[in-house]
């Protein structure tokens, strides 16, 4: 059965940090032909001036984060979607996937749910979060994951039927990011004013393993190396790493700046990004950062990295369950060279185009509809 052109989107999130791949994905599909909508259910925030700038309609409707909440959204949600005649939906992250996909089942409307990470739910012991991808695994026809990785722990491990589960990558329209403020590069440069500056980007959690971050900043002064360590975000273990910092005694080489909305001048004024984590599913930071001419440092295994960083060629892939060790041994190696900045943009020039290519928005959004399609098909 032959259905008529999909005309009216819906993109549901649950956040207002900016998210360049949301925006990309948003104005791309509006560029060709499509009336989009974003809808989120936090509060307006950078993400919602990113969305007006680029002439995206967007609704972020604020509930509170509980089961009454929940109804809550799930009665806008379907009001929202009747009164904007709405033909799809892609929704990302687990409680706005869970929402989008009842009131789908509801009005027999073809809903794509993306899931964010991988095996965070099981790493972190969180029950209701296990509880909540196995209902999505559940009531999802076709879901988007962002990695290879997510697709097998997912079959593997919560008995997910691998053919309702797709791999479509992250994309990006790379020229929303801007170029970085040469004043606030300086500025940050005069705050950490160390030979070498290495910067960790990621919310404060343990699966992210910001304390091995801070060691490795406490190693490489042992080695007489001048290193400076820029903590970006905040979270439930931000009291803890201080006290490691002070335990160490390098807190005069460890920078707790918080959450920033710009975080490309900071990226542009370090010269490494360093990413210890142990759970992800498609990191943004590291492609953020080739965007940049930066490269970094990260865990073999862990989420899509394996698909595009080679160790020593375009990064620095040390094993997860030696990670400070390795990590020490290869920076301490770079940074005893005088060339090594000139290393490290040579890497960066490799990566960079690779990851151009890899996560070119024009091909995801093909991916999403070609799935789009199907579901519209199947929901008649």
């Amino acid at each position: 059965m032959r259905r008529k052109p999909i005309v009216n989107v819906l993109i549901s999130y649950q956040g207002n940090r900016r998210t360049v791949f949301l925006e990309s994905l948003a104005q791309e599909i509006q560029a060709r032909g499509h009336n989009v909508i974003f809808y989120s259910t936090a509060g307006r925030g950078v993400l919602t001036e990113d969305l007006d700038s680029l002439g995206i309609k967007n609704r972020f409707a604020k509930s509170p984060d509980s089961k009454w909440g929940f109804i809550v959204q799930l009665r806008f949600l379907i009001s929202f979607i009747r009164a904007n005649r709405i033909e799809v939906v892609f929704s990302h992250l687990q409680r706005a996937n869970l929402v989008a996909l009842l009131v789908g089942r509801l009005l027999r409307l073809p809903v794509i749910p993306c899931r964010h990470h991988n095996d965070a739910s099981f790493v972190q012991g969180n029950r209701n979060a296990r509880l909540q991808d196995r209902l999505v695994n559940t009531l999802a026809r076709r879901q988007v994951v962002v990695s290879r990785q997510a697709k097998e722990f997912m079959v593997q491990n919560e008995g997910a039927n691998p053919h309702h589960v797709f791999h479509i990558p992250l994309g990006y329209d790379f020229d929303l990011y801007g170029q970085p403020s040469p004043a606030k590069i300086a500025k940050v440069q005069r705050l950490v004013n160390h030979q070498i500056r290495l910067i960790i980007v990621a919310r404060h959690m343990p699966t992210k393993r910001h304390d091995i971050a801070i060691k490795l900043v406490a190693e490489l002064a042992k080695a007489d190396i001048d290193a400076g360590l820029i903590i970006m975000d905040e979270g439930q273990t931000t009291d803890a790493l201080k006290r490691i910092t002070q335990e160490l005694k390098v807190e005069d080489r460890v920078y707790f700046v918080g959450f920033q909305d710009d975080i490309t001048s900071y990226v542009s004024a370090s010269d490494l990004i360093v990413h210890p984590s142990i759970s992800e599913s498609s990191n943004q930071v590291i492609k953020e950062a080739a965007m940049l001419g930066k490269t970094g440092v990260v865990c073999k295994g862990v989420g899509d990295f394996d698909d595009y960083l080679v160790d020593k060629r375009n990064a620095f892939v040390v094993d997860p369950n030696n990670t400070l060790s390795e990590m020490v041994e290869a920076l301490t190696a770079l940074f005893s060279s005088v060339d090594y900045r000139s290393d490290l943009e040579q890497m960066a020039a490799i990566l960079q185009p690779e990851v151009k290519e890899r996560f070119n928005i024009g091909m995801v959004v093909d991916a999403y509809f070609d799935l789009a399609l199907r579901g519209a098909l199947t929901e008649q």
